[in-house]
């Protein structure tokens, strides 16, 4: 697409496979954004089905696979009423 990879954030719910993918993959330190949007598994099972199948402690275990460059990591929250 002509765009520069330091130029872009991949960004995620919480898929542990394409995390770990990407870890693989990535040419380079990588800027990667995770919605986790809840501080604990409990909540974000309500707001995020997708950690039915990935809950926090092994979307963080993938993240951690990732080679970052500084300051290149982000932890995204949406707050909801109520």
């Amino acid at each position: 697409m002509g765009l520069s990879p330091q130029r872009m954030t991949v960004s995620t719910s919480g898929i542990v496979p394409g995390i770990e993918q990407f870890a693989l993959s990535a040419r380079g330190p990588a800027k990667l954004a995770i919605s986790l949007n809840a501080p604990n598994d409990k909540i974000r099972n309500e707001v995020m089905p997708v950690n039915r199948k990935w809950a926090i402690e092994a979307v963080m275990d993938a993240v951690r696979k990732v080679k970052l460059r500084p300051r290149n990591g982000d932890f995204e929250y949406v707050l909801l009423g109520g």
